[in-house]
């Protein structure tokens, strides 16, 4: 998928910051100084000049942690550029990438090459944070089972009960953020082309 025309009407990481309104940057803000990144994550993607390509709103939660992650990575690794694209301006390119109930994807990062082509994308999150959102849903659902549709999935629970949730989650994301920068930064790495092989190697 060539994505020269994307890449170019996106915006610089520090321009997407500016626009967020006080409560969003305040949020990101939080969560970019808390980022330490890797040493050794760092050491392998330093050496890779990469494009990574972020279709993202502000209201979602995992663009609130995730985002300010590749935001560090951009501001102390040279090789690495960093854009934004607003998701609802670009319905073409989010209808690319889907969830697995048909909706679109947010946040999706996009390794690009050097051709503008993509080679290949996060989406939404790294499938290990998937797994320990899960988990922790799953504890707040036996540690309280006495609250309204508990045992729903959280789009079918009672306002009151899904508010509950999504609370206990927000504020459980904050202490697991140095393992799931690890987990987004190894993501990223694997979709790093390697290198092609000169032809007299061969």
């Amino acid at each position: 998928m060539d994505l020269n025309s994307h890449w170019n009407a996106a915006i610089g990481i520090d321009d997407y910051v500016d626009q967020l309104w006080r409560k969003h940057r305040k949020l990101f803000t939080q969560y970019r100084d808390q980022t330490t990144l890797p040493p050794d994550v760092i050491a392998e993607i330093g050496g890779h000049r990469l494009r990574i390509l972020v279709l993202t709103e502000p209201y979602c939660d995992d663009s609130t942690q995730l985002v300010p992650i590749l935001w560090k990575l951009a501001h102390q690794v040279d090789s690495v550029e960093l854009r934004v694209l607003r998701q609802n301006e670009h319905p073409d390119l989010a209808s690319r990438f889907l969830t697995p109930s048909g909706h679109p994807a947010i946040p999706v990062f996009i390794v690009l090459g050097e051709d503008g082509h993509d080679r290949g994308a996060l989406v939404e999150r790294p499938s290990r944070v998937t797994e320990e959102i899960v988990a922790e849903v799953r504890g707040v659902q036996e540690t309280h089972p006495d609250l309204p549709g508990i045992r729903r999935t959280l789009d079918r629970m009672p306002e009151d009960t899904r508010a509950y949730v999504k609370q206990h989650i927000a504020r459980w994301r904050v202490d697991q953020h140095e393992r799931w920068t690890r987990y987004l930064l190894e993501d990223i790495a694997a979709l790093i082309p390697a290198p092609s092989t000169p032809a007299h190697a061969r």
